[in-house]
């Protein structure tokens, strides 16, 4: 990746611009985890920087770096075995163990997006941008929330005991990686131009197979004027 970005700024007529951008996401943890425990789609967020490298008039790359909240809402999770004494009593330990009901499972990671992406202008007031891409996500934290309180160790650390078997498999991976297909609008009118709207999907590729349905919004600023020829002289122009 470095050494292809060190070529594209190599070329007379690329033009780099840097973004914000914040946003909502879905996300559900499937495949054998789904299986063993069930899954919903569960809230969280996404926010983070972005910069589109323009290639030319049609195509650009844009990786990002994105703080992101996902995870799952599970029908059921094994716990570790406890054991209680009776009360003023000597009589012996006694263990419980089960599932827990209605749990969610949160994750907080840093997300490497890169897309690449294809412009279509004059689509009413801006340009229309689909874009095909990989992530990475390494994830920093994560923890389940049992009656409102986050309290139980992190998911991704921990090995669950259940009444059968669980492969270990079935925990989720501290790192996550996959596919990711968006379509974002931007408008380019002079009053509000680089305001962007962005929606899309992911699929990890992970044994959890993180999916991932976001929406976001966010700003993306002029070109640097280091990173651009003296024949690019504004946004979204291209004159080779």
């Amino acid at each position: 990746m470095l050494v292809s970005a060190l070529n594209i700024f190599a070329e007379p007529d690329v033009k780099v611009r840097m973004g914000l951008q914040a946003g909502y996401n879905m996300s559900s943890w499937n495949g054998d985890f789904k299986e063993a425990y069930g899954g919903r789609f569960k809230h969280g967020f996404n926010a983070g920087v972005v910069a589109e490298i323009q290639l030319n008039s049609k195509w650009s790359i844009q990786p990002g770096l994105l703080f992101c909240s996902e995870g799952a809402k599970l029908d059921s999770l094994p716990f570790t075995n406890f054991s209680v004494k009776g009360p003023l009593t000597a009589a012996p330990e006694v263990e419980f163990s089960g599932v827990e009901k209605d749990v969610k499972v949160g994750s907080m990671g840093l997300k490497l997006p890169v897309d690449i992406m294809y412009s279509i202008y004059n689509v009413g007031p801006g340009r229309l941008v689909p874009s095909l891409g990989l992530y990475v996500t390494g994830y920093i934290g994560g923890k389940t929330l049992d009656v409102g309180t986050y309290a139980q160790e992190s998911v991704f650390k921990c090995n669950w005991e259940a009444d059968k078997e669980q492969s270990k498999d079935l925990i989720p991976d501290e790192f996550d990686y996959g596919l990711s297909f968006k379509i974002m609008y931007e408008l380019m009118k002079e009053e509000v131009n680089g305001m962007y709207w962005q929606v899309g999907v992911s699929r990890g590729f992970t044994s959890c197979q993180n999916m991932v349905i976001m929406a976001s919004f966010g700003y993306k600023f002029q070109y640097l004027k280091g990173l651009r020829s003296r024949y690019n002289t504004g946004i979204l122009e291209y004159n080779p």
